[in-house]
């Protein structure tokens, strides 16, 4: 070492990142990670097309199996699996009639003279009663109330024909009535109750059930193989697909087009950025905010008498942005009221039943389970057209909780922008290093963002229960394929719990948009740059370590005219709360001007 050079280190320590904020705090680890997300799940989807759809086919019937009970009936997560999955059940279209007992032996019928008959029977449908008569001797023996429980869904699964056994007897026919159904209508189990139109199984009793005039002993019952599986669309499938791909290629455009950690994200970001380097064209504009920002722009920036108290939180957020929200909401809900006295008048109309039992019979009818009376289309084949309308309201919810959480996210950060009024803080940088505060993991303070969350994964949860994707392939009564229906079903009591949802996600707004910030609070900047810029101005020059230290926004001294004070952000090792003649920085005075 020469004699008279003295060596200096750079003290750099404040830049110094822990292992969190190396490995898991960065921009770039949050960018490399969705990334590899999207990509996983893009070769999930790819999957499907290829290989993986035949491993999926075989286990899916195997898991649904499970579900299924002996006696017909469908636990309740075997329905929930149908309704969350979308699967297609296959619906057994089958024939009924009431019978002597003779029957089974083999006597003769005549459907011409049987109850109800407005027509000559077809050779088709005489032939099937010929094979009815045949098979009948095989069929189940079930008691009455095992069989009106049996029959009372329209959409039948596990059993096909059925025989209702009376004592009468009649010399010249066997079958004293008879008819065939239209699976997943309305009109499916009107016979049960001697009707043409949809019947309320529960308000029959079992001890004395009448078919169209006729006493039911008991039944005898064809059981069928329940079949479930899963429709697959290309279509949608390579939709879903582009726009992965799409957005893989956005994240890596991000990645290797820009340094990640450059990247002005959060207001801590841009409020480091402008300590840095200060943006002359907000000069003088210390007390702007952002709801009269253009005030300033437009006008000549005369100084302004500060006032202690800046507002509430609603003022964080534009009007345009809290009239176009509200209107947006008040849009989508009462589409949804709309929709739901619609539903219900048709569902009053085919089931009167429900105005008897008032709310528990909404609440009987299940979340997302199909209901032939609560159908919104009735025998479409267009997969498409219903998977688009049955998500309909999930893209409103979404673009309403876009919004929702914008807004919200916009008050909390100007809360604590605010804070740095009263207390020495680091800054909230997208990529924290040093003492630097990392942004909130859900967007909002974890007491806060918890349960807001919570509610927004319920609301999603709810709107796909009130109006659903409904499939059913219809087999004949001999097991043949005939048609495939793609329905849209809907729950009105889901419904319901979707607007109280919905009210109270608006109500959560209405809780926090009316708190006030402190008094002594700093002009309310939210997420507007230029604002942030406008409250960045120290008045000196500040060295690189500023930027990572705590800092507090003061009364940092004179402004560009005579009794005319300034404000910005300052490192809070310059701040004085007692506001002492020689310090650098001071809380701002009620009423004075400052430019």
């Amino acid at each position: 070492m020469d004699q008279g050079h003295v060596e200096t280190r750079i003290d750099d320590s404040f830049k110094q990142k822990s292992f969190q904020q190396r490995w898991f705090g960065s921009r770039s680890f949050v960018l490399r990670g969705f990334t590899f997300l999207a990509t996983v799940v893009l070769f999930f989807n790819i999957g499907w097309l290829g290989e993986l759809a035949p491993y999926w086919r075989h286990w899916i019937p195997k898991f649904s199996a499970y579900f299924a009970e002996e006696d017909g009936h469908l636990h309740r997560p075997r329905e929930q699996f149908f309704a969350l999955s979308s699967a297609v059940i296959s619906v057994n279209e089958y024939s009924w009639a009431v019978v002597t007992p003779d029957f089974i032996t083999g006597a003769a019928f005549n459907l011409t003279t049987a109850a109800g008959t407005r027509y000559r029977p077809s050779d088709k449908v005489l032939a099937r009663y010929q094979r009815f008569q045949k098979e009948v001797d095989t069929y189940e023996r079930l008691e009455n109330e095992q069989c009106i429980r049996a029959y009372s869904s329209g959409f039948q699964t596990t059993r096909r024909d059925v025989a209702l056994v009376s004592h009468e007897r009649n010399i010249t026919t066997s079958i004293l009535a008879f008819g065939y159904t239209a699976p997943g209508s309305e009109y499916t189990n009107g016979w049960i109750c001697s009707a043409e139109k949809y019947c309320n199984t529960r308000s029959i009793s079992s001890t004395d059930w009448e078919v169209f005039g006729k006493s039911i002993d008991h039944c005898l019952s064809k059981k069928a193989t329940e079949i479930c599986s899963v429709q697959f669309s290309f279509k949608i499938m390579k939709v879903l697909i582009a726009f992965n791909v799409l957005k893989i290629v956005a994240m890596l455009y991000i990645l290797f087009r820009f340094k990640a950690e450059e990247l002005i994200t959060t207001v801590g970001d841009a409020a480091m950025s402008f300590l840095q380097i200060e943006d002359q064209t907000t000069h003088h504009m210390c007390l702007a905010n952002k709801r009269h920002l253009y005030r300033f722009w437009s006008w000549r920036r005369d100084p302004q008498p500060y006032t202690s108290s800046p507002g509430r939180w609603h003022r964080a957020v534009s009007k345009t942005r809290w009239v176009a929200f509200s209107l947006f909401f008040i849009l989508c809900l009462a589409v949804v009221v709309l929709g739901f006295a619609m539903g219900f008048i048709f569902l009053r109309e085919k089931n009167p039943s429900i105005m008897e039992s008032g709310i528990r019979g909404l609440w009987d009818m299940g979340f997302g389970i199909v209901n032939e009376t609560a159908l919104i289309y009735i025998s479409s084949e267009s997969l498409i057209k219903t998977a688009i309308t049955a998500n309909v309201a999930q893209v409103c919810l979404a673009v309403i909780w876009t919004w929702y959480n914008g807004i919200i996210c916009s008050m909390f950060i100007s809360a604590d922008w605010s804070t740095f009024a009263f207390k020495g803080q680091t800054l909230m940088v997208g990529s924290p290093t040093g003492s630097q505060r990392g942004t909130w993991l859900l967007g909002l303070p974890f007491k806060f963002g918890v349960p807001l969350m919570a509610l927004h994964v319920l609301a999603h949860w709810i709107v796909s229960q009130s109006v659903f994707l409904a499939q059913a392939e219809i087999l004949s009564d001999v097991g043949e394929f005939l048609q495939q229906v793609s329905d849209c079903g809907y729950s009105p009591i889901a419904i319901i719990f979707a607007c109280i949802i919905g009210v109270l996600i608006f109500v959560t707004l209405l809780v926090f948009g009316p708190r006030r910030f402190k008094a002594g609070s700093p002009p309310i900047v939210s997420t507007c740059s230029a604002a942030i810029s406008a409250a960045c101005h120290p008045g000196t020059v500040l060295d690189e370590k500023a930027g990572y230290e705590k800092l507090r926004w003061a009364d940092v001294g004179p402004g560009w005219n005579v009794g005319v004070g300034h404000c910005s952000i300052i490192p809070d090792r310059f701040f004085s709360p007692t506001g002492e003649t020689n310090a650098y920085a001071r809380p701002p005075l009620e009423g004075r001007l400052y430019a």
